[in-house]
């Protein structure tokens, strides 16, 4: 594409110069369908995960759940996690045609702009009509290279996504302490890491075998608004076993 521009200069400059003035509209459409892309991969992959851990829920719970009848309502929570994913991946998908549409539509105008001031060079002698057919084309080459880019910018735009979803979980900082003691390190490349704790976990003096639970609250990570349990309290007493099914 270099190339091309500096072709394009040498045969004609203001003729090229008038051309290329173009080129920024024709960057800022790839721009924005490479945004609408990162978005709505981002927004797409969230819904897709909660209806991922409903669908995951209801295949553990298959034999409840037939015997309840309850593949209704099964099917209906699954479609109403992805409903939200759909809604934003049709929305992506018009914000992509958009920029790709707008794309086109300067570079199109871009070529009619060639053409017409090509043509008053010509007329007015400033410009052969070689040169003017030489910086037109060379502009088309360079065209066709933006055309090329273009193609792969919605998945440029979901791998950015990716990307900053795998360092989002890599960069977690975890509240559970190592056995030696030291905090959880965060940050890309250990930047930013965490100091040392205070002192190792002490050991038990003794151990009696009693297990005792005191007003927990889980929720799985992937579903933080339903919360499983809440203030729940449990004892186990020693020798006994409990089996939380559910």
């Amino acid at each position: 594409m270099v190339i091309s521009f500096a072709l394009a200069l040498h045969a004609g400059t203001r003729m090229a110069l008038v051309v290329m003035s173009a080129m920024p509209l024709v960057a800022l459409g790839m721009a924005a369908q490479g945004w609408a892309a990162a978005r709505t991969a981002a927004a797409v992959a969230a819904h897709t995960a909660l209806a991922q851990t409903v669908a995951d829920q209801a295949l553990r719970g298959v034999r409840t759940i037939t015997a309840y009848g309850l593949e209704g309502d099964a099917v209906w929570a699954y479609d109403l996690m992805l409903a939200p994913g759909a809604r934003a991946a049709m929305a992506g998908a018009h914000g992509v045609g958009l920029g790709a549409g707008a794309a086109q539509a300067v570079l199109n105008c871009m070529f009619s702009l060639a053409f017409w001031y090509g043509g008053r060079q010509v007329a007015a002698g400033a410009l052969s009509f070689d040169s003017m057919m030489r910086v037109f084309f060379t502009v088309v080459l360079a065209a066709n290279a933006l055309a090329d880019v273009q193609g792969i910018v919605p998945a440029l735009g979901r791998a950015a996504d990716a990307v900053d979803r795998a360092f989002g979980v890599l960069e977690t900082a975890s509240p559970i302490e190592r056995g030696d003691g030291a905090a959880a390190k965060k940050g890309r490349g250990g930047a930013g890491a965490g100091t040392a704790a205070s002192a190792p976990p002490a050991r038990l003096a003794a151990v009696a075998g009693e297990v005792r639970l005191d007003r927990v609250a889980f929720a799985y990570p992937t579903r933080p608004g339903h919360p499983i349990f809440r203030d729940f309290s449990l004892t186990v007493p020693p020798g006994t076993t409990t089996a939380l099914v559910g």
